[in-house]
């Protein structure tokens, strides 16, 4: 497993969706991408003003020197690579943590799934494993296809979805660096206003080798939304809007319902298939 992305405070965005069914613009998701902090792969530091390498063979994991490459190798060689499916999913998650409307959600669903109103203690030792996925965009010109008895080619327009998201354990799908990174986050938020927050840690992976790990500060508006339950709003080209109770199936269902509607692609999670 590889891991890359550290953590951001974000401000919650409850009230905004509320008022505005819009959702962050394309440029917030790139700048919020930009100020993503990353850690080494292999000891879970971040250089500072030093960039980050990429692995040469997957673009995934990130160095900080030589050395701590050559130390990774061993355990990193088992991944480096995957699948192009994979690749794909993981591009995509750089860009969903990047989106502070989507990772709402997600913070939501970590407070109901770990009981952190009253357990949230469950966040040192849990963490939660998003499975990622890709699926047509169009499924209407698939139903066209399949009845023309026509293949879908590289091009079609696909988009990212969550497949599943389990509780695991820390210790067994976690990487040192990831850990490394868990602490940092939580020492970063102690003797500050966020100290109550919990961190959560989100293991984001498309086929169970390579991943993107994120520590993320359960904000208080989360917390708030998990433990009123106000229902949210889910919108359908057949149905119209309706409104959902919040429970963790509805959460997911809601979450790509939101990539599903974005037919402009704000969110940037929309792109084209390679094979």
């Amino acid at each position: 497993m590889s891991h890359i992305q550290y953590f951001r405070l974000t401000p919650a965005v409850a009230e905004k969706e509320q008022k505005d069914d819009k959702g962050p613009s394309p440029n917030e998701i790139r700048a919020n991408a930009r100020i993503q902090v990353y850690v080494c792969s292999a000891c879970g530091e971040n250089p500072g003003s030093e960039p980050l390498k990429n692995c040469a063979g997957c673009r995934v994991a990130l160095y900080c020197s030589k050395k701590c490459q050559v130390s990774n190798w061993p355990t990193h060689k088992q991944s480096c690579g995957g699948t192009a499916s994979s690749d794909i999913n993981l591009k995509l998650a750089k860009k969903l943590v990047a989106n502070d409307e989507l990772m709402f959600y997600l913070k939501v669903y970590s407070v109901l799934a770990l009981d952190l109103l009253t357990a949230p203690e469950t966040a040192l030792d849990t963490c939660l494993v998003v499975k990622l996925t890709t699926k047509d965009a169009d499924p209407l010109a698939t139903v066209r296809a399949m009845i023309n008895q026509e293949e879908r080619g590289p091009g079609a327009s696909i988009m990212l979805q969550i497949a599943s998201i389990e509780r695991k354990p820390i210790q067994s799908r976690t990487t040192p660096a990831m850990r490394a990174s868990l602490d940092i986050a939580i020492s970063a938020l102690a003797g500050t206003e966020f100290s109550s927050w919990p961190v959560v840690m989100l293991v984001f992976t498309g086929d169970g080798t390579n991943c993107l790990g994120l520590p993320s500060p359960i904000d208080p508006e989360a917390l708030k939304q998990g433990r009123e339950r106000n229902p949210f709003v889910i919108q359908s080209a057949i149905l119209g809007k309706r409104d959902v109770p919040v429970n963790e199936e509805n959460i997911i269902e809601m979450f790509n319902n939101k990539i599903y509607m974005d037919k402009q692609n704000r969110y940037l999670l929309h792109t084209k298939s390679k094979n």
